[in-house]
C-alpha cells in the first residue's frame, strides 16, 4: 500500500466538488509523505459515499481513502486498506 499524491491542482477540484455539492469546506494539507484533507466536523456518510465514488472512478485508476479519527481527515493509497 503506497500513499497516493495528488497534484494541489486535482486535491482543489475535488475540494470545490464538495463545497459546491455540500456547502462544507474540506480542509487540504500538504506534507513529505503527500496530501491529507481535513472536515472542522465529522462529514455526513452521504458526503463519505460521494469522496469513495469520486476517487473509486479517479482518472489514473481507483484510489481508496484512510479515514483517521471520527471520519474527520483522510488520506489516499492505491490498495484498499481493510479495517
Amino acid at each position: 500500500m503506497a500513499m497516493v499524491n495528488l497534484s494541489i491542482f486535482k486535491a482543489m477540484e475535488v475540494q470545490k466538488a464538495v463545497e459546491e455539492k455540500f456547502g462544507v469546506h474540506m480542509h487540504i494539507s500538504d506534507n513529505c509523505s503527500g496530501l491529507y484533507f481535513k472536515f472542522d466536523e465529522s462529514p455526513s456518510q452521504e458526503i463519505l459515499d460521494f469522496l469513495k465514488d469520486y476517487f473509486a472512478n479517479y482518472e489514473t485508476g481507483s484510489l481508496y481513502m484512510v479515514l483517521g479519527p471520527n471520519n474527520k481527515n483522510f488520506s489516499l493509497v492505491d490498495t484498499p486498506v481493510n479495517k
